[in-house]
């Protein structure tokens, strides 16, 4: 070896003599296409021979890609999706201008991912990853993330994300698919302004809020309502709808509503005098329904009853002093208390007289019968009177009495009961007329004689209105003889005592 050329020193004729010799194949040898070409020229001054050894090059050009998401499975719109993309060169060729086109389906509509921080040699060309060279077993990463929208949640997946490298030569492909987990829910809150009512006619507001506590919009949500513990069959009345919500057949219906999304819905009652009769609670529920999923809830209202009951009774002669005198009442009965009341009983209880007696019962108005001799009021609504007429004939006894005659009503009802006394006073008159007559008697001779008598009549007459007991006749003249005796036991108004 000279100079690193093999020299041989001496070759007789028909010798020969093998040289070795090697070289490496290079990656550009590979890239370039070959053949490798290797030549040796013997070389003498005064001949020289040569020959040529040729060894072809096999390309073959591959590419390998794999794209990785870091979530297997969402649930929520706003999550984000970080990707890996690894490129990696399989084949024996170093590949130059990669381009690593993404794709996004299963995306409710056309999106495209969100391109990371790019390795060293790798440039984004119009949205495009560009691998400007890569060679034989050498890898690149490339990060890219999607933010799911509420869209894809309400679409239901999968969200596939596939990544197509190209090359002029070979292409490699890979997707990466994620889950999406629908969890339809729905919340349904029905709140009443009064936790009480005591009156008819009282209006009780409701406010329904619906929500989606879920993760998929919900659309056509049909807002159901349900009066319970009212005296019949009722309706609310549905206030003023806010925006995306129609009546349709009585019924609100939410057009759409998003995850976290709320709509509050107004409503009314009026309370009838049959639920406070009833006594409640007046019970308010809705139901909010749609195909995957339902909500409820209940608003109840107390009921407070209070029975109460008014007697008036009022007589039309504050004072009377003659016996067979007729004293006209009025009675009047008042519900004052917010119950209807049915079966009330009006009793009549006469005192102040001279003996146990009985008014007389007038005609008696609609809806009031007499019972057993008791006015009995069918039925009496809150704020409704009723007047019932009554007499009484005032007896001598009672004039005597000296009153007052005291007339009372009591209204009884198993809940309640009132009493009311009409008093009339009785005004006495003691008063007596005595005429004294006198008949002399003459005897036979009809002549004044000593000796003769005179007859005395004491007519004693009560011009008053009350009857006089115990009374006694004195009279001055001396020797005067009574023949049926001068007392009077008794004596009543406009009798005479001869």
């Amino acid at each position: 070896m000279v100079n690193g050329v093999p020299t041989i020193a001496s070759l007789a004729p028909n010798a020969s003599v093998e040289i070795p010799a090697s070289y490496v194949v290079s990656q550009a040898d590979i890239d370039a296409g070959g053949p490798i070409e290797n030549c040796v020229i013997v070389e003498h001054d005064t001949t020289k021979g040569d020959d040529c050894a040729k060894t072809k090059v096999k390309k073959d050009p591959k590419v390998e890609a794999k794209k990785v998401a870091d979530l297997s499975e969402v649930s929520m719109a706003g999550t984000t999706i970080n990707y890996t993309i690894t490129v990696k060169n399989t084949g024996n060729v170093t590949l130059t201008t990669l381009a690593v086109n993404d794709e996004l389906t299963g995306v409710a509509s056309p999106a495209n991912v969100v391109w990371g921080t790019m390795p060293a040699g790798v440039t984004v060309v119009n949205g495009v990853p560009t691998i400007a060279s890569l060679a034989p077993n050498a890898s690149v990463e490339i990060p890219a993330s999607y933010v799911v929208s509420q869209a894809d949640i309400d679409a239901g997946g999968p969200i596939e994300n596939c990544v197509i490298v190209e090359h002029d030569t070979t292409k490699g492909d890979d997707c990466a698919k994620t889950k999406v987990k629908k969890d339809p829910k729905v919340e349904a809150s029905k709140v009443a302004d009064l936790s009480e009512v005591s009156m008819a006619g009282t209006t009780i507001n409701y406010t329904i809020t619906v929500k989606n506590t879920g993760n998929v919009t919900l659309t056509t949500l049909a807002v159901n309502d349900e009066l319970t513990g009212v005296a019949s069959p009722a309706n609310v009345v549905w206030g003023t709808m806010p925006a995306g919500v129609t009546v349709v057949n009585g019924v609100p219906t939410i057009a759409s509503l998003a995850p976290t999304a709320s709509v509050e819905i107004p409503a009314s009652y009026v309370v009838s005098q049959a639920d406070i009769d009833a006594g409640g609670p007046i019970e308010n529920c809705v139901i909010v329904e749609h195909d995957t999923t339902k909500g409820d809830d209940c608003a109840k209202t107390k009921v407070k009853k209070d029975p109460k009951v008014e007697a008036k009774k009022v007589a039309d002669l504050s004072e009377v002093s003659m016996a067979g005198t007729t004293i006209n009442y009025t009675i009047t009965v008042k519900n004052t208390g917010n119950v209807t009341l049915t079966t009330l009983a009006v009793n009549d209880e006469l005192t102040g007289v001279a003996s146990p007696a009985n008014v007389v019962w007038g005609t008696m108005p609609a809806g009031v019968t007499v019972v057993n001799g008791v006015p009995t009021i069918a039925s009496l609504a809150p704020t409704a009177s009723v007047e019932i007429p009554a007499s009484y004939v005032v007896s001598q006894a009672d004039i005597d009495a000296g009153g007052p005659i005291e007339n009372c009503v009591i209204v009884e009802h198993d809940t309640t009961e009132e009493d009311d006394c009409a008093k009339t006073d009785v005004k006495q008159n003691r008063e007596i007329l005595l005429v004294k007559d006198g008949v002399l008697d003459l005897g036979e001779n009809e002549i004044s004689n000593p000796g003769d008598i005179i007859t005395y009549t004491f007519k004693v007459t009560n011009i008053g209105n009350t009857t006089l007991k115990g009374m006694t006749i004195t009279d001055p003249l001396p020797g005067l003889t009574w023949v049926d005796g001068n007392t009077i036991d008794s004596l009543a108004p406009a009798r005479v005592r001869p």
